[in-house]
């Protein structure tokens, strides 16, 4: 064999593997304007239309307000809906919903804000911080809402898990407890 069709040979197995690992397994969809998100959330996933996992990186207060009540009043809550509507999964970035960026907001007014929230979160829109949302979607983030978690619980679950993210009413039992800190997985509460 020439010195050059082993060089071909071999080039030629080097870029299957570069194609193969360069492949992005994971689609997701972003609406909103945030250039540095969408860019850092590129280099891990693929950005398609009508992917099964939206990220919403900027949402106003009629958006909030409407999407709360089921019903759309532009493109971009027409399109929270519909993932909605087909039961697929919605992250949005807290620090993109506007109402949160007002400091000296009326207190009543924010328990408003809030109960919208509340309802987004009783249709199973996740909202998270920019920070956490690669490992949610990575499935490197374990959510949990209520109920228990026991040693039993946390070695069934994947070994690539690095933050559990629980709610206040939730129990972790003692055993579980060192085994969440001997793995090194982070616990948050919420």
């Amino acid at each position: 064999m020439k010195e050059e069709d082993l060089i071909k040979l071999i080039r030629q197995e080097v870029e299957k593997y570069v194609i193969k690992n360069d492949i992005k397994e994971k689609s997701i969809e972003t609406l909103g304007d945030d250039k540095l998100l969408e860019n850092d959330l590129k280099k891990e996933f693929t950005i398609n239309k009508n992917s099964d996992d939206l990220i919403v990186m900027e949402l106003s207060i009629n958006e909030l307000e409407g999407i709360s009540r089921g019903i759309y009043i532009n493109e971009n809550s027409e399109i929270i809906l519909n993932y909605l509507l087909n039961n697929k999964n919605i992250y949005v970035i807290e620090e993109g919903i506007s109402w949160k960026k007002y400091k000296n907001i009326n207190i009543a007014l924010e328990k408003q804000y809030i109960k919208y929230e509340e309802k987004l979160k009783l249709y199973g829109i996740e909202i998270c911080k920019r920070v956490d949302i690669k490992n949610k979607l990575l499935g490197k983030t374990l959510c949990i809402r209520d109920g228990v978690i026991d040693l039993k619980f946390i070695k069934n679950q994947d070994l690539e898990i690095k933050e559990i993210e629980i709610e206040k009413k939730v129990y972790v039992t003692e055993l579980a407890k060192e085994y969440i800190r001997q793995q090194s997985i982070k616990i948050k509460r919420r």
